[in-house]
């Protein structure tokens, strides 16, 4: 379950996946980090603090939207595929379908992005719009995605609206679940022990 004020970080060699009970699915690419600034529901608020995220919310209910909070622009979303990026001071948005409202926050700016198109804000504003390859983009992310599903475990009982599978690929992982399992074989062992 998520809460507000969670973070969600990548690190080096590793990839999410978040999958929410609405069909909404984010991908966070290595060394990113994200915060729920709401927890997921009609109207959610995530803050990408670095990195790189690809946003799929079509499925999101029609009453709901979604914010994300970059440092220096805010995304608007609702019902669309997306890219944001966060790097060196620039907010990235890359719209894969639909339309999302960018928003400079030194010039309160803004500008309607759509499907096929790019924007970047600086502290000096918004940049111009900018043509991407769609099929390149989605191809990256694909991959990214499919990388990072192939180790999916079985989906938690619950599933609540504010519930989230997270498959997280990396060696760090294997190595704590080495580690609880020494500790849980220990304290087993020394139980047995007292108790013989």
């Amino acid at each position: 379950m998520l809460n507000r004020e969670d973070h969600i970080r990548t690190q080096e060699d590793s990839s999410a996946v978040i999958s929410f009970a609405d069909m909404s699915t984010f991908v966070l690419k290595p060394e990113s980090e994200v915060v729920v600034a709401t927890p997921p529901q009609k109207d959610s608020k995530l803050k990408l603090v670095g990195g790189n995220i690809w946003a799929n919310i079509k499925h999101m209910m029609k009453e709901g939207s979604l914010e994300i909070e970059m440092n220096q622009a805010a995304a608007s979303i609702k019902g669309t595929t997306f890219v944001a990026s966060e790097k060196d001071g620039v907010s990235t948005l890359q719209v894969i379908e639909g339309s999302v409202e960018f928003t400079s926050k030194a010039t309160k700016q803004k500008t309607t992005v759509n499907g096929g198109l790019s924007v970047a804000a600086t502290k000096s504003g918004l940049g111009s719009l900018a043509p991407i390859d769609v099929k390149a983009v989605t191809a990256e992310w694909d991959a990214v995605r499919a990388k990072t599903e192939a180790g999916k475990p079985a989906p938690a009982a619950g599933g609540g609206a504010a519930s989230a599978a997270w498959y997280l690929d990396t060696p760090v992982l294997a190595a704590i679940a080495g580690a609880i399992l020494v500790a849980v074989v220990g304290v087993v062992w020394l139980a047995r022990r007292r108790s013989a």
